[in-house]
Formats: structure tokens, C-alpha cells, sequence
């Protein structure tokens, strides 16, 4: 999305985006630990996850 970081003349629309882009981040990441507690909480008997960071 080059287009939003070329608003350096509109600081309105700045704010605007830059509050977009970390909105729509934190969904992201929201999304991202949902997926992951449903993959977790799938998983056979007896399995578990490689390489899995600390929590």
C-alpha cells in the first residue's frame, strides 16, 4: 500500500492512515492468535508444537 505513506502533505489524512494501519495490525493479530489457539486446540492426541515460543 505505497499510496499510504505518501500523505505527508495532508495531516489529517496522515493520522488517518496511520491509524488505519495499526488498527487493521492489531486485527491481524487477533486473528492470528485465534487461529492459532484453534490449531492448538485440534491437534491429535499425543502431538504437540515444534519450535513454539514461551508464552
Amino acid at each position: 500500500m505505497p499510496e499510504l505513506t505518501r500523505t505527508e502533505d495532508f495531516p489529517f489524512e496522515s493520522i488517518v492512515a496511520s491509524n488505519g494501519k495499526s488498527l487493521l495490525a492489531g486485527m491481524m493479530a487477533a486473528c492470528l492468535v485465534g487461529f492459532d489457539e484453534s490449531l492448538r486446540g485440534s491437534m491429535p492426541r499425543g502431538w504437540s508444537a515444534h519450535h513454539r515460543a514461551r508464552r
